[in-house]
């Protein structure tokens, strides 16, 4: 989970300040929120996402970053674990305002955020077609799709399921998404 920098800021002293840092931060409804390390699976889950994406994407000038690019949304910035692009972008830089898809991996702890405040506000990016939220403990992923008739949620549970993003011509198996990730229980040590 983040947690949040008291002092109420503007986009302009943000922006300032951010990038002075070496962690990252993310500003919502002018607060500073501080981005807390990742798990093993967290971090395997991106990686995994990240090779997937890459390598399946061949819709030029479509592009895949992750979670060291800033996604701007009106005075807000937010950090996604990953990210696909696939308009005209400025040639430097690490803002980001029109991606296509947007992923980010949840914990418990951030599960609710990342699927209230987050997605609410994702949903107002005129660009994004797909928002995927991917489960860190358990192989399921929830996909908001956006269509005429506004945004629909499809849920996909177990390894032999799949997500299809048919806009960007990818299909992603869940077991894909997850290799290298132990569902187990861990153990506390010496049990």
């Amino acid at each position: 989970m983040t947690s949040a920098v008291a002092k109420p800021w503007t986009r302009q002293e943000f922006l300032e300040w951010e990038a002075l840092q070496d962690e990252r931060f993310e500003f919502i409804d002018g607060r500073v929120r501080s981005m807390v390390g990742a798990t093993f699976e967290h971090n395997t889950i991106v990686g995994n996402l990240h090779v997937l994406l890459r390598t399946r994407i061949k819709r030029p000038p479509c592009r895949v970053f992750f979670e060291s690019i800033n996604v701007e949304i009106g005075d807000d910035f937010f950090y996604p674990d990953l990210l696909v692009v696939c308009e005209k972008m400025a040639p430097r830089g690490s803002l980001v305002t029109n991606p296509t898809l947007i992923v980010e991996v949840a914990s418990p702890s951030t599960r609710a955020y990342d699927r209230g405040r987050k997605r609410a506000v994702y949903e107002l990016i005129p660009s994004l077609r797909y928002y995927l939220l991917v489960s860190q403990h358990e192989p399921k992923t929830e996909l908001f799709t956006r269509s005429e008739q506004g945004w629909g949620l499809s849920e996909q549970a177990g390894a032999g399921a799949q997500v299809r993003l048919e806009a960007l011509d990818v299909v992603l198996d869940l077991a894909e998404i997850y290799d290298g990730v132990d569902f187990e229980p861990r153990r506390a040590s010496g049990a």
